[in-house]
């Protein structure tokens, strides 16, 4: 339902590797997608996830029933005016957000190609939008909670013997890449942060995998992390590493630092 996924054999390691777990709460940073979320829900645990992006915040709020905050820009509404009366602060301005990610970034550029993305998606706006709804009134995800927070100041908040489950950014500014379309035409209450560097993200994983249950993912080799490496993937084209790493200290679990044992 949501935008983006990780691959089926990863959500059945995420399953696998909690059900080691206290039931409790567990913690996802850089949650993306919810594809973690979705992977534990109805095992017993609350979840608690942040990010930053717009999308994910968009999504986050709504499923904490937070007020979503997000608005059409002055400057777009001359193009994008008749996506106004779909922005309800809930989950129709979700499903906006949703459709947006797939027909944006022809806003405002020229040729026939892009000029017909828009103008299809205009004319079966409100039977495209309505189907978006109920799919996402449909969700079992549920959340204790989301925080619109930067990965690096947040992980300093959780208890030190709580579960972490996180796949960072596999590259630097990754994500702002991804939401750029979104940024330009939507305006809410970004939070201030530095993107994460590859540097940054290898120090990420350091913070995540310091405490008893963890999991993660990424395509980083990290000396520190060798030992609890359990396998990797890559793409049929495109060779791409990944690191899982959970659960106890003496039972790491990852995709490239993956499932423990003792």
């Amino acid at each position: 339902m949501f935008q983006g996924t990780i691959p089926a054999p990863m959500r059945s390691i995420v399953r696998e590797t909690a059900s080691l777990w206290p039931r409790g709460p567990v913690y996802v940073p850089c949650c993306g997608n919810f594809t973690i979320e979705r992977s534990l829900a109805r095992m017993g645990f609350g979840l608690h996830s942040s990010d930053v992006s717009i999308y994910t915040s968009a999504v986050g709020r709504w499923l904490t029933r937070q007020p979503v905050g997000i608005q059409l820009r002055d400057e777009s509404a001359d193009e994008l005016g008749w996506l106004t009366k779909s922005l309800d602060d809930g989950v129709g301005t979700v499903a906006t957000l949703m459709l947006g990610t797939r027909f944006l970034a022809s806003v405002g550029r020229g040729g026939l190609w892009h000029e017909r993305v828009v103008r299809s998606y205009r004319e079966q706006w409100k039977a495209k939008h309505a189907e978006t709804v109920e799919r996402l009134s449909g969700s079992d995800v549920e959340l204790a909670s989301y925080e619109v927070e930067d990965v690096r100041s947040w992980l300093q908040k959780v208890p030190g013997d709580a579960p972490v489950c996180s796949f960072p950014p596999f590259y630097g500014g990754g994500y702002e890449k991804l939401y750029e379309p979104l940024e330009a035409h939507f305006t809410w209450d970004a939070p201030q942060y530095e993107p994460l560097s590859d540097d940054d993200v290898v120090s990420v994983l350091g913070a995540i995998t310091d405490r008893p249950y963890w999991l993660t993912a990424s395509n980083h080799s990290v000396p520190e992390l060798h030992r609890y490496l359990r396998g990797g993937s890559r793409r049929r084209r495109a060779p791409l590493p990944s690191t899982c790493t959970p659960a106890r200290r003496a039972r790491g679990s990852s995709l490239r630092a993956s499932r423990s044992t003792r």
